[in-house]
């Protein structure tokens, strides 16, 4: 047979399909049925990822049981049983290209935030700030969430790229806060993705689809199924930061300055 037209017919062959994404879902002890069921059918909806739920973090996210998945959508549960340690652990695999979705909760991963134990109560809005982003698309552009989101300290803007923010003129007046709170956050440490979020830290919130696209999204991008900025954008915390000392306010200032 002619070589070439060997060639030819091998690339007119459709390609093998990619075996799935192996994604592990590390919830806590406590974490109920239901909660469960609805994180995995989130993380399913990639469409090409095989998942695997674990109860125990400590054994989870030992170095030899990171280096068989691709993934890690680490819950607040679960982060709350990690041994010392896990952190770092966690952090180095990410490097070498791991992805992982952090719901609230945060560790070394989050580029060094700590949640505070003071939270913004709800019902609250949502500001999106990147149009772009997989993890932000169910927002556009603007999102009412019934449960409050926790606060972070320590976290560096010009570290990361904030998707998310509370909008804080939607807390009521003696609630607000004259501090920006960034509600989901990424960056790319090395060669691998993380994406933080601060909503879902409830069981009863999955059962708000949107929050499951949310976390569809996130999943997505952590994979590189999907595109979106990693690159930080100082600026909109900057912007933010204006924004909620205007709300929180003695005075009611308005939410634009003067002139």
């Amino acid at each position: 047979m002619n070589v070439s037209l060997l060639l030819a017919a091998m690339l007119l062959l459709p390609a093998a399909p990619s075996a799935p994404a192996s994604v592990l879902v590390v919830v806590g002890p406590a974490a109920g049925a239901e909660e469960v069921a609805l994180l995995e059918a989130a993380v399913k909806a990639v469409g090409d990822a095989s998942v695997e739920v674990a109860r125990d973090p400590g054994t989870a996210l030992r170095p030899e049981a990171l280096e068989r998945v691709q993934a890690v959508v680490l819950t607040a549960g679960a982060a709350a049983g990690l041994p010392a340690g896990s952190g770092e652990a966690l952090a180095g695999w990410i490097e070498k290209g791991g992805g992982v979705v952090e719901i609230g909760c945060a560790l070394e991963a989050a580029g060094g935030a700590v949640l505070e134990e003071s939270s913004v109560p709800g019902p609250l809005g949502i500001t999106l700030h990147d149009l772009r982003h997989p993890a932000a698309l169910p927002v556009r552009p603007y999102w009412k969430v019934a449960d409050g989101v926790g606060c972070v300290k320590g976290l560096d803007p010009a570290r990361v790229r904030v998707l998310l923010s509370v909008d804080m003129w939607s807390v009521p007046a003696g609630k607000r806060r004259p501090v920006h709170v960034p509600v989901a956050w990424t960056r790319s440490p090395g060669k691998g993705r993380v994406l933080h979020t601060s909503l879902g830290a409830e069981p009863a919130a999955w059962k708000d689809a949107l929050l499951r696209e949310h976390l569809t999204g996130a999943v997505a991008w952590v994979l590189r199924r999907k595109g979106g900025e990693s690159a930080p954008n100082p600026e909109v915390s900057a912007e933010m930061q204006k924004l909620a000392e205007r709300a929180a306010a003695p005075a009611g200032e308005p939410r634009k300055p003067k002139g």
